[in-house]
């Protein structure tokens, strides 16, 4: 679907100009550098750090490399907390071949997700916002119910782990990989890739589906992560599920360009909260 082969052949010898270029700037003493070398260093050893792969020091130094060589081709991006799950969990997938990994990673940040989305958290604070407005739209009887028991806030917290590091971070790997599946499946099908973040939002709403009856059931905070636990290996038809709302729920669970306005009115709407800071 990404034609992985030919992005290789068109970028050969750049991943290690970027990685050459990290050295030099770590050599030179480079402030800002200095700062992302140690911020990654600290989610390095975190990064899966139960599963046999991640105590491997060869395949945390591939994990490493992608990130240093990420940061320099994306400065204004910054690193943030999630990239390392999302790396991590692609490494898996692909047997852990540097090269080949790094480039998937960029064109999942670079041309799936929009250009907001790490900025500053910007796009991920929008996208909560949404998800709250679609919820409440969709599902204004078990969100009511949520906020009844104070759960409401606590889910937008789970949703908040899901996507910064791209249900990477706390949920099923088989999940995880019909998931990203279906993210690259977009792009391989979408004409227009501008369309292609808002299967996003299907995902998410596909997810919060498929534990509604035992939302319904829950009665205080106490037996919340029991019941919406995505960690657990589930049933067939729990993966069906997300795989439906995803990928073949007709496009009138939404409009998509009020979808589209809403995420801008609401970037616009944090952009003039950070002025200040920003300035």
């Amino acid at each position: 679907c990404t034609r992985l082969h030919e992005i290789l052949n068109r970028n050969e010898g750049q991943y290690n100009k970027l990685l050459k270029a990290f050295d030099i700037l770590i050599k030179y003493k480079h402030p800002f550098y200095i700062y992302i070398q140690k911020k990654i260093s600290l989610d390095l050893n975190r990064t899966f750090a139960k599963e046999k792969d991640f105590q491997n020091q060869k395949n945390i130094d591939i994990l490493k490399n992608i990130l240093y060589a990420f940061t320099v081709r994306n400065v204004s991006l910054n690193y943030c907390q999630g990239l390392n799950t999302i790396v991590g969990h692609l490494l898996k997938m692909m047997n852990f071949k540097e090269e080949e990994t790094f480039y998937l990673f960029l064109l999942l940040i670079e041309k799936i997700l929009p250009y907001d989305y790490y900025l500053f958290s910007i796009g991920v604070e929008a996208d909560l916002n949404i998800i709250k407005l679609l919820l409440d739209k969709y599902e204004p009887d078990l969100m009511e119910h949520l906020k009844k028991i104070n759960c409401d806030l606590i889910l937008f917290g789970v949703f908040t782990q899901f996507i910064t590091s791209l249900f990477t971070f706390k949920i099923n790997e088989n999940i995880t990989n019909i998931l990203f599946n279906c993210f690259f499946g977009f792009y391989y099908l979408e004409d227009d890739l501008n369309n292609l973040f808002f299967y996003f939002y299907k995902i998410i709403i596909g997810i919060f589906r498929a534990f509604k009856e035992d939302l319904y059931r829950i009665k205080d905070m106490k037996e919340f992560y029991n019941s919406f636990n995505i960690e657990k290996e589930q049933n067939k038809e729990y993966i069906e599920n997300i795989i439906y709302y995803s990928l073949f729920e007709n496009e009138n669970i939404f409009d998509l360009n009020e979808i589209k306005n809403i995420r801008q009115y609401e970037i616009n709407k944090i952009l003039e909260k950070k002025k200040t800071k920003f300035n």
